[in-house]
């Protein structure tokens, strides 16, 4: 269990540099810990090396796509962890696609970074409620 004073560990895969670099630094600003990967195969190797808290993806990223990522987590590593998915696209099947392969949370591209962090809150609340 999570304590109070441990920073939750967050991974966030996102492709657009630019992007990555802004919701790391916000995230990390509120008290995470945060790793960025610029691809669906880092994030692979970094969710098996770094054991996150909390996932945040994008849908689409090279090598391996958001979705697969999340196949990856809940049925190859077992993990309840949350996942959060970021795109662009907030299409009724994609968003659909994604919680039927076990994410948590999805967030439409452009977002506000503070609804971002109330929903990392919400994560952690529930993690420490455990």
């Amino acid at each position: 269990m999570v304590s109070n004073y441990d920073a939750m560990k967050v991974l966030i895969a996102e492709d657009h540099p630019l992007l990555l670099q802004s919701v790391c630094w916000k995230v990390q600003k509120e008290g995470f810990e945060v790793q960025g990967v610029v691809d669906g195969q880092q994030a692979k190797d970094f969710f098996i090396s770094y054991q996150p808290d909390i996932v945040i993806t994008d849908f689409m990223m090279p090598f391996v796509t958001g979705p697969e990522f999340i196949h990856f987590i809940r049925h190859e590593q077992n993990s309840n962890v949350p996942i959060m998915v970021l795109s662009q696209m907030g299409l009724e099947e994609e968003k659909v696609r994604c919680f039927d392969l076990g994410a948590d949370d999805y967030l439409t591209k452009p977002f506000l970074p503070g609804e971002l962090i109330a929903r990392l809150n919400r994560f952690k609340r529930m993690r420490l409620a455990v």
